[in-house]
């Protein structure tokens, strides 16, 4: 389970965007 490489998390002028590569972990969020 590596979260790094499953999730990427995207910082732009105060917004964090986070887009996950696994469908499993769409689910299952933060």
């Amino acid at each position: 389970m590596d979260h790094e490489t499953s999730m990427i998390v995207i910082k732009r002028k105060g917004i964090v965007r986070v887009i996950c590569k696994n469908p499993k972990h769409k689910q299952r969020q933060g």
